[in-house]
């Protein structure tokens, strides 16, 4: 059996066997590889290569090398199946320490009414109420945020009918 199992390709996922080298001395050595999944949804699919773009741009963003995150990698493996972008994002900005507040104003720690539509501040890190509301503001509905608190704490897909405000709202929020 060769050591390398064919060239490296954009989505698929490859497991490899590799030789660290020491801080500063630059590339670890690779010394084996083996695919293990071609990811067809990503492959196939104008809107799955963008997501999966997004979250590789979200992922450069908010990590760093070779520091382990066995959610994220869960949650970019059902991203890359076909699953969504929101719940991805969400894991990670959580993971990261940067989850947007939902559940309380992110300016007062206030309570936020659940049912009523609020802003989104992207300069203090999520929803605000009326008396904090100011700076560059994005408008936050209420089915909007709740769907976001459902991805993020039950990992539960956002309906179709708000995944592109979601996915925008939390792409700029990455970018912030």
């Amino acid at each position: 059996r060769a050591a390398f199992d064919g060239p490296f390709e954009t989505a698929t996922r490859v497991e490899i066997g590799f030789y660290l080298r020491r801080q500063g001395e630059g590339l670890c050595i690779l010394s084996e590889s083996s695919l293990r999944e071609r990811f067809a949804p990503v492959r196939e699919s104008l809107e799955g290569w963008w997501a999966w773009s997004e979250a590789s741009e979200a992922l450069l963003a908010l990590t760093r090398e070779m520091d382990p995150h066995p959610e994220v990698f869960e949650a970019l493996e059902a991203l890359m199946a076909g699953g969504g972008l929101p719940v991805f994002l969400m894991r990670l900005l959580e993971a990261a320490g940067n989850a947007p507040a939902l559940e309380t104003c992110a300016g007062c720690g206030r309570p936020l009414p659940e049912r009523l539509r609020v802003s989104f501040a992207f300069w203090v890190g999520g929803a605000v109420c009326a008396p904090c509301r100011q700076g560059p503001l994005a408008p936050l509905p209420a089915a909007l945020r709740l769907a976001l608190l459902a991805a993020s704490l039950r990992g539960t897909e956002v309906p179709e009918a708000l995944r592109r405000p979601a996915e925008s709202l939390l792409a700029r929020y990455v970018g912030h």
